[in-house]
């Protein structure tokens, strides 16, 4: 479903105080004391929670978030289990940081080459396509 026609799409910015990793690619974003959203980083696939490096993969993203003075997701259109599909940053002082990028290069997530079209595979250090569960549904 389009989140362009759900009316659902916005640009979320927030303070790291504000935003929690649930796991190493899904972020809540507390917006009110009563209205959160979330977010899930277009492109790339993280281990779950219960599988062997995805308490990891949630706990370096947290430690992304928190590197940042701010944080800015930007929908690219979709939802994905009540999850706004994003491509997110933080901001640290005048520079940018794309946090799906980060993922990848820092070896806890990987390219979903279905969705991102490969674009973040370069970024795969040389070994973790063997370190990492690989998702049968990111193939092409």
């Amino acid at each position: 479903m389009s989140c362009l026609t759900t009316g659902l799409c916005f640009v979320l910015t927030a303070l790291p105080s504000q935003v929690t990793a649930i796991d190493g690619d899904t972020l809540r974003v507390q917006l009110t004391a009563e209205h959160r959203a979330y977010v899930r980083l277009f492109g790339i696939d993280t281990e779950e929670r219960n599988e062997p490096n995805g308490p990891a993969a949630k706990a370096h993203l947290q430690s992304l978030v928190n590197r940042g003075d701010s944080v800015v997701c930007h929908p690219i259109g979709k939802m994905s289990y009540q999850r706004q599909i994003s491509r997110c940053y933080i901001l640290v002082g005048e520079m940018k940081y794309e946090l799906n990028s980060l993922m990848v290069k820092d070896g806890f997530a990987l390219d979903c080459a279905r969705y991102s079209k490969g674009m973040y595979r370069v970024l795969e250090p040389d070994d973790s396509r063997q370190k990492l569960l690989a998702k049968p549904y990111c193939d092409k």
